[in-house]
């Protein structure tokens, strides 16, 4: 099973559950994390565009930065990957 259902599986104005966003073992690859990733960048331009960031309080936000604290951890540790693997460096033409 492809992950790309995953991408519509959440109902709208639920939470999504860890087996809403799950990937069988032998399913992962790059293609999966890009449609994980399209969806909370689409669900953060919908937060954005609804206002809700503009009354959020400050609790809110923390809230909001705590549940995307495993997405930076990921990011944090592809950072470690790529400096061991380049000495230190950027590798490629890649931004980061």
């Amino acid at each position: 099973m492809s992950a790309q259902p995953l991408a519509k599986s959440p109902q709208p104005g639920r939470v999504a559950k860890p087996e809403d966003l799950s990937v069988p073992e032998d399913d992962c690859d790059i293609g999966n994390m890009r449609i994980l990733v399209a969806h909370i960048v689409e669900e953060w331009e919908k937060l954005k565009r609804s206002g809700y960031l503009d009354n959020a309080s400050i609790d809110d936000i923390l809230d909001l930065i705590n549940e995307l604290q495993p997405v930076f951890d990921i990011a944090d540790e592809l950072q470690e990957i790529l400096a061991r693997r380049t000495g230190g460096g950027q590798a490629g033409s890649h931004s980061v």
